[in-house]
């Protein structure tokens, strides 16, 4: 990163400002639009300490993330941006989170102050309690926690250049991706005039809330071929049971554990209730420990072997890298993983066959880099070239060194890039 400190800030800024548009923050952030749309009547004062809880809540998470990075860093273990979403354990547990959100904007239950109001949503008295300021400050925990899969433009120079600071440093390059990505929400909450831009409260945000519920699922589902990734098949079969109980104990306690029911019965809803979470989070607590190494169908100890599979696409190597430029051969290498979404955009931009004819037509080796589990050889690879996270595209040619390419790619692009280096 050439731009000098300063520069790191506004990358950063600008960075969390665009992680609002990422396609894994969009549920979360659209429930906390939500809340604004129905805070449109409040004294202004709530709608303020709203948004500043929200700010803070966002603010901490960054603030332990930063944290963790820098512990694990100082211990030596080779970590980057999401390194959060390599441990099973942690995929398996936010995979359970978001999937009892979804069920919750189904109407399937409703605490009013739990689960649902820490995305964003209130029952009644929205900030006129301590729960209605403990759900804006984990609304903003949670758009945090859903955002670390992604690094759009700007983030990933950032967040490499702040890894290579000292702690203060770095502290305040995650500070000014914090304030970046929580502006536009404390910036509606100072000037409260600005939500009557927003639609106005309606039956509509019935049918809106469950439109979120799809999308919670959906985030739910892709977080399980997350989960399967890094696993196995037994250990994603057990995570789907677990979640099948979450929705058994989550029908229960919106049929029979609310204050209309009598007491007796709540008690028996409440008890049953806690017995599918906690046999459920044993099972998530269990699958994540069932790894299962993938079996190579090609064994590659000789680095001038091929072992490609059926699309093509060699498994990251260093040796056979090296070995591939000492022949002059080009070599384009996608850095991914499962769990980032621009990755997998992309990757359908690499499979086009436009942009597969083009590398086949130039001799163009293909390696797929994939961090989905923790890797230290692509962590360290990653790091040479100012990232602390995916995505990143090489493209060895004619020169010593590769060509980076841009973050969002397109078939033109691919193929433009393909033609001016080789």
């Amino acid at each position: 990163f050439d731009g000098g400190f300063l520069m790191a800030l506004l990358f950063a800024f600008a960075g969390g400002l665009i992680l609002n548009l990422m396609p894994c923050v969009l549920p979360v952030i659209s429930l906390k639009i939500f809340s604004f749309v129905k805070m449109s009547g409040e004294k202004r004062s709530e709608i303020v300490r709203h948004g500043v809880l929200f700010t803070l809540g966002v603010l901490v998470s960054f603030w332990a993330l930063a944290g963790a990075l820098i512990a694990l860093q100082a211990s030596g273990a080779a970590v980057g941006w999401g390194f959060q979403l390599q441990d099973p354990l942690f995929v398996g547990i936010l995979t359970a989170i978001i999937f009892v959100f979804g069920l919750s904007l189904f109407g399937v239950f409703e605490f009013g102050t739990t689960f649902s109001s820490w995305a964003g949503q209130q029952q009644s008295n929205i900030g006129q309690s301590s729960s209605g300021k403990a759900s804006a400050f984990f609304s903003g925990v949670l758009a945090t926690t859903v955002a670390t899969p992604c690094t759009g433009p700007f983030l990933g120079p950032a967040i490499g250049f702040a890894m290579t600071l000292s702690a203060l440093g770095s502290l305040t390059v995650f500070t000014f991706l914090a304030l970046g990505m929580a502006s536009p929400y404390l910036l509606i909450s100072l000037f409260p005039s600005l939500i009557r831009f927003l639609p106005k409260p309606g039956k509509w945000m019935v049918t809106f809330k469950e439109i979120l519920g799809f999308c919670m699922v959906a985030t739910a589902l892709w977080l399980v071929w997350v989960f399967a990734a890094q696993t196995s098949m037994m250990a994603t079969s057990a995570l789907l049971v677990a979640l099948f109980g979450l929705s058994v104990g989550s029908w229960i306690y919106g049929k029979w554990g609310t204050p209309l029911r009598k007491r007796p019965v709540r008690i028996v809803a409440y008890a049953l209730t806690l017995a599918t979470l906690l046999g459920s989070t044993g099972l998530v607590l269990r699958a994540s420990q069932m790894i299962e190494e993938p079996i190579e169908l090609v064994a590659v100890n000789d680095p001038t072997a091929e072992s490609k599979d059926i699309h093509g696409w060699e498994p990251f190597n260093k040796e056979r890298l090296d070995y591939l430029r000492s022949q002059g051969i080009p070599v384009f290498i996608d850095f991914t993983a499962r769990w980032c979404l621009i990755c997998q955009a992309n990757h359908m931009v690499l499979s086009t066959e436009e942009v597969e004819g083009r590398m086949a037509e130039a001799g163009v080796v293909k390696m797929l880099a994939d961090w989905t589990k923790n890797d230290p050889e692509i962590t360290a690879e990653l790091k040479k070239f100012g990232r602390s996270g995916v995505p990143l595209y090489l493209l060895y040619g004619k020169e010593e060194e590769p060509t980076i390419l841009p973050q969002m790619l397109s078939p033109d692009l691919v193929v433009e890039y393909i033609d001016t280096t080789l």
